[in-house]
């Protein structure tokens, strides 16, 4: 259960501040910062619960590493979805949020890019520091994992939202701030960036797959 927990709150706190950003109550020029700081620091209140996943994307990069089991990795994309809804309908509750405008996107194939390329770069960072027996036991993959999406944030902001996360994807489409018929493309993209990034890991780490200690 505390897995699922830390899975659930963390992915919340994140779509939550994605939808305050979003829906106007923070100043848009900070969201790359807020984003990566709530990021940062859930990570470092959950990492020792669950392996501080909050994203599909990564748990089925831990998955495919055999760092989690099948059970446990659709037990915790089921705890995300849910702590993104949660944010969502948060978000809806608060008086001053105003339902976002949809993100002005760029078009589907800078979208594709900037989302498997920057989703690569983030399950390839967290495989490789909180999942790789050379790294075992540092303490600054907290501090990676969010330079990595506040790099992406701040690179591809403007093409394709910087969403890097089925979680925080869906959570926008329920908010209105995604079309609909958009997610998929995301989810796509995202889910080929991690599948390579586990690969990649794969092929640097060969002997490595289930020797480290789990991901939560």
């Amino acid at each position: 259960m505390r897995p699922l927990l830390a899975e659930l709150i963390g992915t919340y706190f994140l779509v939550f501040v994605v939808g305050l950003v979003v829906g106007g109550l923070a100043p848009a020029e900070w969201a790359p910062i807020a984003v990566s700081a709530v990021l940062c620091v859930c990570v470092c209140a959950f990492g020792h619960a669950s392996g501080a996943h909050f994203n599909p994307a990564v748990t089925i990069a831990a998955w495919l590493r055999r760092r989690i089991n099948a059970g446990r990795m659709i037990g915790y994309i089921i705890a995300q979805l849910l702590g993104a809804y949660l944010a969502v309908l948060t978000c809806t509750l608060m008086d001053s949020w105003a339902t976002p405008a949809p993100l002005v996107l760029a078009g589907s194939s800078q979208i594709i890019v900037a989302e498997g390329i920057f989703t690569f770069l983030l399950v390839t960072v967290i495989l490789n520091v909180a999942a790789t027996k050379a790294t075992e036991g540092n303490q600054y993959f907290p501090f990676a994992i969010a330079g990595a999406v506040l790099a992406g944030a701040l690179c591809v902001g403007t093409i394709s939202g910087a969403v890097f996360n089925p979680a925080v994807g869906t959570g926008l489409v329920a908010m209105g701030a995604l079309p609909s018929a958009k997610l998929i493309l995301y989810v796509a993209s995202q889910l080929a960036g991690a599948i390579a990034a586990a690969w990649v890991h794969g092929v640097m780490y060969p002997d490595e797959a289930g020797r480290v200690p789990p991901l939560g």
